[in-house]
């Protein structure tokens, strides 16, 4: 299908392209065939792109490392991913702020490196809701069991300020 004349005045403006992943440059472990292509094209044009994924099953080095054994070696800062746009903004807005996280391990991981290095293990275990104070963090729905349930409501009908999911919904 043939762009219009429009539609390539308007794709010539675009500076920046923010791709997502599986299943626009990579299907499960296989690149598309044009992905090599579109992203030298973008190169060779001038112009930049980074990945964004709001799949949150693995942190931005499990991305990266998979993007690099696909033959695409990107810099962090390229890679973007749901897991680290809500601790950023835990960061900037709660900073030193604990959290009960119902995920996979790479969010776990990622959240006690946030957090200053406080063990991993100590969220998953179920240290008591009530020290943890300001969130309840869902990253996969899977990882919601019914004692993940239970826990969560009981974390904010004592007073956690606000329950984040994976898809930005803010329970007050």
């Amino acid at each position: 299908m043939a762009l219009t004349r429009e539609q390539r005045e308007r794709l010539s403006r675009v500076r920046m392209f923010v791709l997502d992943m599986d299943g626009t440059i990579y299907l499960g472990e296989r690149l598309f065939p044009f992905t090599v292509g579109f992203l030298q094209k973008v190169r060779n044009t001038g112009r930049d792109f980074c990945f964004f994924t709001n799949n949150s099953s693995k942190n931005r080095e499990a991305y990266l490392e998979k993007l690099s054994r696909m033959g695409i070696p990107v810099p962090p800062e390229k890679m973007l991913i749901s897991n680290g746009v809500i601790l950023e903004w835990l960061k900037e807005r709660h900073p030193g702020a604990r959290c009960w996280v119902v995920g996979t391990p790479f969010l776990i991981v990622d959240v006690g490196l946030l957090t200053g290095g406080l063990p991993a293990g100590l969220f998953q275990l179920g240290m008591s809701v009530a020290l943890l104070g300001l969130a309840v963090l869902s990253a996969l729905g899977f990882y919601f069991t019914g004692k993940a349930t239970v826990k969560a409501g009981r974390a904010i009908w004592r007073g956690i300020r606000r329950s984040f999911s994976k898809k930005g919904r803010v329970v007050v």
